[in-house]
């Protein structure tokens, strides 16, 4: 900043000022006062300075404070906003019945609350809200309901704020972006509301009041083109195991596939885009066309998936191409599968996009391959570009077959001789009966079927980039690969109609000719039939020429057009000028040095037919072969300006002078990476702009008029969040982006000072008198400070405060110059810029005065002058014009024209996605320490544990209800060895098995710790349990023990014991990790469907995890009698004895019998031959005398055996467990 002072009267207020104070100062202050108090310029005023910001403390929490100031945001910012509104909290309540057995129904009553409320965020209008934290966590939106309200001056009421306020006193809040929560539950909130912060994305207005760069957007294209669920709209999950499940599609949102978060973006990042080009890729593998194979290709050959299955044109994943491994990992993506391309072309147009379908051939050739190259080398470059693959050997090789039959052939073998009729359909998917190829047709015509079954696309490729292909001739002037896109074409129109536009996207270096650079001096228009053909609709292009000839330093050859690479009047005059336009480069070392050579035609003055970038010409003009040079008296088949040009690909790299070469990326692997010519390889986001839209809104706020044009950069994020001075607001983002201003004719101009260039000031241009003096009249650079601090939005740790500092070495003692930014940075970048604020601290303690004379009345405030006998510069900060001009210098610091680049928000970790979880119900006997809960337990095992589950049971899914809240992960497993039966208490050391644990772990325990409940284990069998005790459990492999030594059919679970428990049976450790059920008095011993769906969904949910099971209230089920004994007596009657076994209490060791456990003693006893019963009777004591009569009646004699079945009878008269045996009398 600069201060400029007249003495004339009529400027009595700047001339009136402070020395301290700017002419800028003055300026604005001309302009309202708007800009008084102190300089807005890096000079420095004192040892310590601060200049303050945003109060950066204050961003991050949330408020509701009756006028608070509305934050204005630029790019994407964290901040926290104002409750604005709340209605009441809600409280629930959940009444559920629990039946006891054969008593009174006990009733539990829990309650919880809700608020509905609205938080404003910023000034509107907003694209969108990105992440969002409560309580510092991440918070996940698609758990809640709420909505956005963007700020528009036109927004409508929120209908819930309407419908609790009513419409006359329900505020639209316009201009204002807010966010409306409805019934948000507060229980995991501390039943408090929490405090709530937003990533708000909210683009610069437009400097000139048009349309932003995200406004013009009207097409984009969709990649990445490979990976298998890409594409897919729904989730997609890998089964890894029983609760186990890792998203394939779902990163960014949780329950929300990557696709449909990433097409809410685009809608709200570019509201004018109306067309997306669908990019879906197969893998060619050689780049001699005749033995090309294209296929589509997966990443991984074993992959268990729910909700899709991988399948591509009839293949399925074990009968799929395995793409190659680059770095212990998959070189690609695989292919999307076909039935997520139909669900993104489906929700695509759900949306209101046109949809183009662009099939991409990637070729999958790893580095280390042996095969023949085309192009002479030992082997075939690593992961080539497609418009590499041509007839072998290519053309200009020895041995080439160019410009012979034999081209045709291999062009002939590429393409193959699948026809339309070979694609039907299996269900909803395309197949394919044809040729055993994998040819180009098959490639191109399976997509043609794919965009069919989606009801048709706006725009079809038949192919791109194929340059080595289209160039291949089988005689002096035909190229037959052309032929076969034209046939092409023709069979893609028949499968999708009129409606369908067509094209194919040449190179943008294919497009408007083949020139063989093989001394013939042929110009073949090689193309120009597929453009004419009647079912072709336009000339697409893959449009990456260069746009810039840009070097580092002032002395190259584009330095005299623009002071930066970044100029946009520059890089539009380089559309049509410059590097294929006007000149070529000869030869490397010719680009080197700039030696440029002109492109011309002395032939027929059409330099047009040479020129890639001559568009324009190419499109309006008839086209004339010239075979071996000579102009064809008869023009090609193109009719100027009968069709269209589609820009089917535009872009260019983020990387330092990425213009000079928007074809050149950076990918490691491939033997085609490479960096833009003469680029550093930085990134470099300035070409975006925004810092000029920035600049100009803040000014505007003040009503000042400011000239932006000059600055360069890419604002990340900004905000000011208070009422404050353009000074204050302007000041971070000057000292960042290290640019200053001046007056020009009543203007305010903005200017890097890396692009400023001094004017040359020789010795006798200052009057003597000052010039000799002036070195007298210098500031001491030593009061500058010691110190330099930045405060600042740290991008790496979502945007919470970092702080950096920046510290001169040659003093101990001194001020600090102190900046709080709120800008969102890197740690390196605030770094530099602390550094930056120190060196221009300490370089503008130095100042100047000198007289000029009148020859320099044209220099202002803020330009930048060199004394001719020295190497350093200086810059005017203040011109007092009386009888001679003095002017006040500052010397400035070394200045560089690196752009703070734009910063990625650290990425935020993928949203564990909520796996189908493991279910196991367990009716099971009372158990030790719970011997007054006869609920069911229910064992859950997920991983990822996202959060709390709730468990439903009921008739049905659409019936259930909620019967528990599980917190706690169960330890379960399944049995990898089967277990066979063994005694019953005592020790069984005669099995052993083992247990492959879902989760968690085991560990060994001594007889006496399993004697007190220790190491108790639940095995699944046929709907019972049979529950075991083990001593020992060895890790034995991956999640896999060995346990033995057991106590078989513990607490009464002898019944369940199998032969054997089989491989696979569920195994779930008894522990406090599980959880009882609620379940109806009526719902026992009846068929209940018990289901727990995933984190956060319905119980409706095709996700969630069912079990359906029958309660046998085991708890309530006497046990069954032990040492049933038969003996025949004297008499003949047989005296049938047991020992009742108590469900509860039965472990006491004192005196008497154990516990009854029932309201009356009963027993059935079962007499049997076979499986009929020959008598049953009821007894109220253990022991039966079995007269001779009654064996003789059941038996026509006295059996030598008893075949007998002994239960007890619970207190509503049903029987427990039996014991069944035969007895030998």
């Amino acid at each position: 900043m600069a201060e400029l002072v007249l003495s004339t009267a009529g400027e009595a207020l700047g001339a009136q000022l402070p020395g301290a104070l700017s002419s800028i100062g003055a300026a604005l202050g001309r302009a309202g006062g708007a800009y008084l108090g102190r300089s807005i310029d890096q000079q420095l005023f004192g040892a310590s300075q601060h200049y303050r910001g945003a109060r950066l403390t204050d961003l991050h929490i949330q408020g509701s404070t009756e006028g608070a100031s509305i934050p204005a945001v630029y790019g994407t910012v964290r901040i926290a906003g104002q409750v604005i509104w709340a209605a009441r909290f809600k409280e629930h309540s959940s009444t559920r019945s629990v039946g006891g057995k054969g008593g009174p129904t006990a009733k539990s009553t829990s309650y919880s609350y809700s608020l509905s409320f609205a938080v404003g965020l910023c000034e509107g209008e907003i694209a969108r809200i990105g992440r969002v934290w409560a309580n510092g966590a991440a918070f996940d939106l698609s758990q809640y309901t709420w909505r956005l309200h963007t700020g528009g001056e036109t927004q409508a009421i929120d209908p819930l704020i309407e419908a609790i306020e009513g419409g006359a006193d329900a505020p639209a809040y316009r201009g204002l972006a807010y966010i409306v929560f409805e019934d948000l539950p507060l229980e995991a909130f501390g039943n408090a509301l929490p405090q709530l912060s937003f990533e708000m994305v909210r683009p610069a207005p437009s400097m000139d009041d048009g349309p932003r760069f995200e406004e013009r957007v009207k097409g984009v294209c969709l990649i990445p083109g490979a990976g298998e669920f890409v594409y897919a709209s729904e989730l997609v999950l890998r089964n890894i195991g029983p609760g186990q499940q890792a998203a394939e599609n779902v990163h960014l949102e949780r329950n929300r596939a990557n696709l449909v978060v990433s097409l809410d973006q685009l809608g709200a990042d570019f509201p004018n885009c109306d067309f997306v080009m669908l990019v879906v890729a197969w893998f060619g593998d050689d780049l001699r066309c005749g033995v090309c194979a294209i296929k589509p290709a997966v990443e991984i050959a074993h992959k268990d998936t729910t909700s899709m299955t991988w399948r591509v044109n009839g293949v399925d994943r074990a009968h799929a191409h395995l793409v190659s491994q680059h770095d212990g990992a998959p070189a690609f993506g695989g292919t999307p599968a076909d039935a997520s391309v139909l669900q993104a072309i489906a929700e695509l147009k759900a949306r209101g996009y046109k949809v183009g379908l662009c099939p991409f051939l990637l070729m999958d050739v790893p580095a280390g391959n042996a095969l023949a190259d085309p192009y002479g080398a030992s082997a075939q470059a690593a992961y080539p570009w497609r418009g590499r693959v041509t007839v072998h050997p290519a053309a200009g090789q020895v041995g080439s077959p160019d410009k012979t039959s034999a081209a045709a052939a291999q062009i002939a073998s590429f393409f193959g001789a699948a026809a339309v009729s070979d694609f039907g359909a299996s269900g909803d998917l395309p197949m394919y009966s044809g040729p055993s190829e994998w040819s180009y047709r098959r490639f191109i015509l399976h997509h043609a079927k794919l965009a069919a079954l989606a009801g048709g696309v706006d725009a079809f490729l038949i192919g791109s980039e194929l340059r080595g292909v289209t160039t291949a001739r089988d005689g002096a002037a035909n190229y037959p690969a052309v032929a076969a896109l034209k046939t092409l074409a023709a069979d893609v129109r028949g499968m999708l109609g009129s409606s369908t536009k067509l094209t194919y996207a040449a190179d943008w270096s294919e497009y408007f000719g083949h020139q063989p650079q093989d001394g013939s001096h042929d110009v073949f228009f090689h193309l120009d039939s597929l453009w004419a053909d009647a079912n072709i609709d336009a000339v697409g292009v893959d449009w990456y020429p260069p746009l810039s000839d840009w070097r580092d330093g002032d002395t190259h050859a584009d330095a005299s057009l623009a002071r930066s690479v970044h100029g946009s009047a520059y890089l539009e005059g380089r559309i049509e000028a410059g590097e294929d336009f006007d000149f070529f480069y000869a030869s490397v070392a010719d680009r080197a040095a700039q030696t440029r050579t002109a492109i011309t035609d002395g032939a027929y003055a059409e330099p047009w037919v040479f020129r890639a970038k001559d568009i324009r010409n190419f499109w309006r003009r008839q086209h004339f072969d010239r075979p071996s040079g000579v102009r064809s008296g008869t023009p090609t088949a193109w009719a100027p300006q009968s069709k269209p040009i589609w820009f089917t690909e535009i872009g260019c790299p983020a990387v330092d002078k990425g213009a000079n070469a928007p074809n050149r990326f950076i990918d490691d692997k491939s033997a085609e990476s490479a960096l833009p010519y003469f680029s550093s390889g930085a990134r470099d986001d300035a070409g975006l702009s925004g810092l000029g839209e920035v600049v100009a809104d803040l000014c505007w706020r003040a009503s000042v008029t400011a000239d932006v044009s000059a600055l360069t950069g890419a604002v990340s994020g900004y905000v000011v969040d208070a009422p404050s001075t353009p000074r204050d607001a302007l000041e971070p983002l000057m000292a960042a982006y290290d640019f200053a201003a001046t007056e020009h004719e009543g203007d305010i101009v903005f200017f890097h000072r890396s692009a400023h260039a001094p004017t040359m000031l020789a010795i006798e241009d200052a009057a003597a008198e000052s010039y000799a003096s002036q070195f007298a009249q210098r500031g001491d650079a030593a009061d500058a400070p010691i110190e330099a601090r930045v405060r600042f939005l740290d991008s790496q740790r979502d945007y919470l405060i970092g702080a950096v500092s920046a510290r001169r070495l040659d003093r101990a003692e001194g001020g600090v110059a102190s900046i709080d930014a709120p800008l969102v940075l890197e740690v390196e970048a605030a770094e530099r810029l602390a550094g930056s604020i120190l060196a221009d601290r300490r370089a503008s303690a130095e100042t100047v005065r000198l007289s000029l004379g009148s020859q320099h009345l044209a220099l202002e405030p803020g330009d930048q002058i060199a004394i001719a006998d020295g190497d350093e510069a200086f810059e005017i900060t203040r011109i007092d014009d009386a009888e001679t001009r003095k002017v006040d210098l500052k010397r400035l610091r070394t200045v560089s024209d690196a752009q703070l680049a734009l910063v990625a928000p650290n990425a935020p970790a993928s949203p564990p996605t909520a796996p189908t979880p493991a279910l196991s119900v367990l009716d099971l006997p009372l158990l030790p320490g719970a011997e007054d809960d006869e609920r069911p337990l229910a064992a859950v095992f997920a991983s990822p544990w996202v959060g709390d589950l709730e468990v439903a049971a009921g008739a049905s899914a659409e019936l259930a209800s909620k019967r528990a809240t599980i917190s706690r992960v169960a330890t379960m497993g399944e049995l990898t060895w089967a277990l066979w039966p063994g005694p019953v208490d005592r020790w069984d050391e005669g099995n052993a098995t083992r247990v492959k644990l879902y989760g968690g772990a085991l560990a060994s325990a001594s007889e006496d710790a399993v004697l007190s409940g220790a190491n108790a284990f639940a095995i699944a069998a046929d709907g019972e349990w049979e529950i075991v005790q083990a001593c020992d459990c060895v890790l034995v492999g991956d999640n896999e023990y060995e346990l033995s030594k057991f106590l078989r059919g513990c607490v009464g679970s002898a019944h369940a014991m199998q032969a054997p428990h089989p491989v696979g049976a569920r195994v779930v450790v008894l522990n406090d990790q599980l959880t009882r059920l609620d379940i109806g008095a009526h719902e026992w011993r009846e068929a209940v469907q018990v289901i727990a769906p995933p984190f956060g969904l319905l119980p409706t949910d095709a996700r969630a995890a069912s079990a359906s099971v029958t309660p046998p209230h085991a708890a309530a089920r006497p046990w069954a009698p032990a040492h049933v004994r038969g003996v025949r007596g004297a008499s003949g009657d047989v005296a049938v004895s047991w020992i009742r076994c108590a469900r509860t209490g039965g472990d006491s060791w004192g005196p008497g019998d154990v516990p009854l456990g029932e309201n009356a003693e009963a027993y059935q006893l079962d007499i049997l031959s076979g499986s009929v019963v020959k008598r049953s009777v009821t007894v109220t004591s253990p022991a039966y005398a079995y007269s001779v009569a009654n064996q003789i009646a059941d038996f026509g004699g006295m059996p030598a055996s008893l075949h007998v079945r002994v239960a007890q009878l619970d207190s509503g008269g049903a029987p427990g467990l039996n014991t069944e045996l035969t007895i030998t009398l």
